[in-house]
């Protein structure tokens, strides 16, 4: 066992008998880095370096492919009108209200007195 480790070692085992039940504070060196934590005192290599900043960025779902001009056209191509009516998914037969429905008129005259009323009284 290195000097480092027995040091680490010795560390946790003074904050884990000084800390009251229920409590995790971390030990900070004069930096403010948590001395207790597992990379404390050793460096990331190169290829953990490029390998999370290459992890932490963007979108990772199919990284790095492209697909052509002529692909996304086809792509796009199919898929018109494949939900349209009573293809989608959330077709329940033409029952659905429409836009003006009574339903939500009468939501919208409660609210917009409520609100016209609130803003006189301010």
């Amino acid at each position: 066992m290195d000097e480092i480790t027995k040091i680490r070692n010795d560390l946790a085992k003074m904050f884990r008998e000084s800390v009251p039940e229920g409590r995790c504070d971390p030990v900070l060196d004069e930096n403010g880095k948590d001395m207790l934590h597992p990379m404390y005192g050793k460096e990331q290599t190169d290829y953990q370096k490029e390998w999370a900043s290459k992890n932490a960025t963007g979108n990772t779902w199919r990284r790095g492919s492209t697909q052509s001009a002529e692909s996304r056209k086809k792509m796009s191509e199919s898929t018109i009108g494949m939900y349209d009516g009573k293809d989608n998914p959330n077709w329940k037969g033409g029952i659905a209200g429409k836009p003006g429905s009574s339903k939500r008129k009468a939501y919208m005259k409660k609210y917009m007195k409520q609100y016209w009323f609130d803003r006189k009284a301010a």
